[in-house]
């Protein structure tokens, strides 16, 4: 997974990050950095440039020169793209930039100086492919650097997540890592929809499978206008590894990222009625998904119908037949809380496998979902100028989610080696979100639940302890060490006397598989014994010589001898 720390800034009171001391907090506290990588540098002598106006080449017909202000002079350059005009704002690399591995210089192109490129997005590395130069959006101005203009002035960390942290597979889970890690304040934005909640008759959301959706959350989302994803959303996004393809798309994958909850976005006039129904797939059942293919369920996928077919498989990928299109003005927007368990075997056996089963398989919180919601609808608001209310649908068979756990201040010392203030392991617990009241020899602890799968035990919050505090600062103590040799029991010395024994007078020992064949059972009749036939099957042997559990030696021991045979060793 991959994190921008610009965007963690979002969520915590501090002024700039340090990358490198923030990857080795990370790293230090079990969410490995496997990598960092510098956006900003990438585009060093590469400004926003404006187009005062431009000409013909004299000398191509296919070839402008263009007056470009820099910032600090008017520069000539010439340009192959037409998708301009005067006033635009460009991505201008000057003289000493590296596009695509080459160092722009000051040249002639057909007898004409040219100061510098106008950069496609494709030349940039932002995109696989575009058409002409990348014009940017009003706001910048001559000269800025086209990094901090476009918010790639970032730096991202690829982090190794393991599986029992589903809450840090995302933008604020991290922030809230560092946040303990750092002892920076750590704030969300208020998204609360829960005084809209549904009183609409109009649609309805039935869920049959409640022990596969403790939770299924939506919004109706009307005339959205046809606007494209900023380029601040499109670079983010980026920067994650993740392609933009258009606003309504890019959004459910932007707060997906930030707030670890996938949504899914239908085009509701796509939908054959007001009724959502979550159920298992119908035998055979067969769906188009998003990638193109089509993909025959089982009884055991669980979907996402209307009342006259399947619309999506369930937190793995949405159906072609309601996809966001370029002229989607109406939108049901799904957030939901899938089982984890049923979403991994479906998962694996279609061979499917998205950020979102990804998330749903590692059981995540199902108490951010009308957060998610609401995040996208703040959003979209701030960049279409909308200001959409409606209300929310909201189906939830609500489960206990905190836990009590009671940490016993002595038995912290015992495990970890060092004595901790009380007041210490409080605030380190608070830090992460876990309320607590601190007693006179122990701490009762209240898991949030967006942890309540992994905190179960008194030994998990002394985990927790560690790692905030500092696997460096524990004391290093060796291991206790044991004088106690171990021994051959009667048995075991008898065994190997007799073995030595029987090697001594000249015999051979041999090791051989304790796997047979089925040709094996019927060569030497171990079928027909009373004594032999009872053979055991492998369910997943190697291959078929390994198919059965030997009740006789005699096939290896012929194996043997025939081998030898073969080899001229007679004796």
């Amino acid at each position: 997974m991959k994190v921008t720390l610009n965007w963690v800034k979002e969520f915590l009171d501090a002024d700039r990050l340090d990358y490198e001391k923030i990857a080795d907090l990370l790293t230090m506290s079990g969410s490995e950095v496997k990598k960092i990588e510098d956006f900003g540098s990438k585009f060093r002598n590469i400004v926003v440039g404006k187009i005062k106006d431009f000409r013909q080449h004299p000398d191509a017909d296919k070839l402008s020169v263009c007056r470009v202000d820099t910032g600090t002079k008017i520069s000539d350059i010439v340009c192959g793209a037409s998708n301009f005009k005067n006033g635009d704002l460009a991505a201008v690399a000057l003289p000493g930039a590296v596009i695509k591995g080459t160092t722009i210089k000051r040249s002639k192109i057909r007898g004409q100086v040219s100061e510098g490129m106008m950069c496609s997005e494709e030349e940039l590395g932002l995109s696989q492919e575009s058409e002409g130069i990348m014009i940017l959006e009003n706001g910048s101005s001559a000269g800025e650097s086209f990094a901090s203009s476009t918010g790639l002035d970032d730096v991202a960390l690829e982090l190794e997540i393991t599986p029992n942290r589903p809450d840090c597979l995302s933008i604020m889970g991290i922030a809230r890592e560092i946040s303990a890690l750092a002892g920076y304040g750590f704030r969300i934005p208020d998204c609360s929809l829960e005084k809209r909640l549904n009183t609409d008759s109009d649609f309805s959301i039935k869920i049959r499978e409640k022990n596969l959706c403790s939770r299924y959350s939506a919004k109706i989302f009307k005339n959205i206008p046809g606007a494209e994803s900023p380029g601040w959303l499109k670079n983010r996004l980026i920067m994650c590894d993740v392609r933009p393809v258009n606003l309504i798309v890019d959004l459910t994958n932007y707060v997906m990222l930030e707030t670890g909850q996938p949504l899914h976005a239908f085009d509701k006039d796509l939908l054959h009625s007001n009724n959502i129904i979550v159920r298992r797939a119908g035998k055979e059942e067969k769906i188009k998904v998003i990638d193109g293919s089509i993909r025959t369920l089982d009884s055991n996928a669980l979907v996402i119908a209307d009342e006259e077919k399947a619309v999506a498989i369930a937190g793995i990928m949405g159906g072609m037949d309601t996809e966001i299109g370029e002229d989607t003005k109406n939108v049901f927007l799904e957030s939901a809380n899938f089982d984890g368990p049923a979403i991994m075997r479906t998962s694996k056996k279609l061979g499917l496998r998205s950020e979102a089963s990804n998330r749903f398989e590692k059981k995540i919180d199902p108490l951010i979902t009308i957060f998610a919601i609401g995040r996208f609808e703040d959003i979209l608001n701030k960049i279409t100028g909308l200001n959409v209310k409606g209300c929310i649908y909201d189906e939830f068979f609500k489960k206990k989610r905190e836990r009590k756990v009671t940490l016993r201040i002595k038995e912290v010392e015992n495990v970890l080696g060092k004595s901790i203030k009380k007041n210490t392991i409080s605030d380190i617990l608070k830090s992460l979100n876990i309320r607590n009241k601190v007693q006179k020899d122990a701490i009762e602890a209240i898991v949030p639940s967006f942890r309540y799968e992994d905190l179960e035990r008194e030994i998990d919050l002394i985990e927790e302890v560690a790692r905030i505090y500092g696997y460096n600062k524990l004391n290093s103590i060796p291991t206790p060490a044991s004088d106690k040799r171990g021994k051959y029991t009667y048995y075991q010395k008898k065994i190997r006397e007799i073995r030595q024994s029987l090697c001594d007078i000249g015999l051979k020992e041999v090791i051989n598989y304790s796997f047979i064949n089925e040709e094996e059972i019927k060569i030497y009749k171990l079928n027909l014994e009373k004594d032999y036939n009872k053979n055991v099957e492998i369910l997943n042997p190697i291959n078929e010589d390994f198919k059965y559990l030997r009740t006789s030696l005699l096939p290896g021991l012929m194996k043997n001898i025939r081998g030898n045979i073969n080899r001229s060793m007679k004796d």
